[in-house]
């Protein structure tokens, strides 16, 4: 399409990082030494820890290793914090519950699908997560543009595999199609990644709902790009949790008013204008790849020190 080509060719380079939410002094990098898997346990883990390294990289010394990979869904690093030798986990599984093995090896296990209640444990911490594609901040320039202009596409946007959680999706979907009160476009396929991001900064609400995990990368390009969210409330938090009414319109699991909640959106544009500034500040001071270095590396540093 070639209004989706005259975005893309905008403001490539990715806008500045945003500053640190958890900044860690020069000093205190210096104490630090990660030394970085060669191979990952799944070949695709790269999406979900890449970023992780990239941001990292700008912080601290990465060694890459032969490091052994015996956990599915998890990868394991080793990190050196003022001499002494830690083994820390990265599990990036759809499975709420942690690897026991991994928990009882690991220092600290940062586990991307937390439990809002936690699991007893202090070393087990929440992990964040990671947007679709690295691309995403290539676009971010462009894509907000988008988003804060006059058009949009569509009143409520929702692109998803009807094969994850086919139930609840499929659900959805028929609800948000039969009805007539404003405009749904997506359902079921997939399309390009710069597609699907232009059709979030197009969309004036964008839906979440759970796939093979309870937080998707739906969940968090909504929030690069700065969308006002609705869906069901996930079992899994991030590392920050998202405040109801602030960053997002929860509904019941059943999805019980989901048109209802859809439309008000729709027709309350100072809310859905609020709730995207919002979304892509959050975006910016919690889940950016820098961000989430950050916190990870702090996250050591606190933890690591103080046993």
């Amino acid at each position: 399409m070639a209004s989706d080509s005259a975005w893309r060719v905008q403001h490539r380079r990715p806008p500045p990082s945003p500053a640190p939410t958890w900044p860690v002094s020069t000093a205190d990098a210096a104490r630090v030494v990660l030394r970085w898997p060669s191979r990952y346990e799944w070949a695709p883990a790269h999406i979900y820890v890449d970023p992780l390294r990239t941001g990292l990289h700008s912080l601290v010394r990465i060694e890459c290793a032969d490091i052994p990979q015996p956990f599915r869904g998890v990868v394991m690093l080793e990190a050196t914090v003022d001499g002494q030798r830690h083994e820390i986990a990265v599990d990036y599984g759809d499975d709420p519950e942690p690897q026991p093995e991994g928990v009882a090896r690991a220092s600290l296990y940062f586990k991307m699908q937390f439990l809002h209640e936690g699991y007893g444990d202090d070393s087990v911490v929440p992990g964040g997560f990671v947007p679709a594609s690295p691309s995403v901040y290539r676009f971010l320039t462009p894509l907000r543009a988008l988003r804060d202009g006059p058009r949009f596409s569509g009143d409520v946007y929702g692109r998803f595999r009807l094969a994850d959680r086919a139930g609840v999706r499929r659900h959805a979907v028929q609800t948000l199609s039969e009805q007539s009160r404003f405009s749904f476009r997506g359902g079921d396929g997939l399309v390009l990644y710069t597609r699907h991001l232009r059709d979030i900064a197009l969309a004036r609400v964008c839906l979440d709902l759970p796939g093979l995990s309870p937080i998707c990368f739906r969940l968090i390009d909504y929030l690069a790009v700065g969308a006002c969210v609705a869906g069901p409330r996930p079992r899994t938090r991030l590392h920050v949790p998202l405040e109801e009414g602030r960053h997002v319109t929860y509904v019941p699991d059943d999805l019980r008013g989901l048109v209802d909640v859809c439309a008000a959106l729709v027709a309350d544009e100072t809310t859905r204008e609020r709730r995207c500034r919002e979304t892509s500040d959050f975006f910016d001071r919690y889940l950016h790849r820098d961000q989430l270095a950050g916190y990870y590396l702090r996250t050591m540093l606190d933890t690591l020190t103080s046993r």
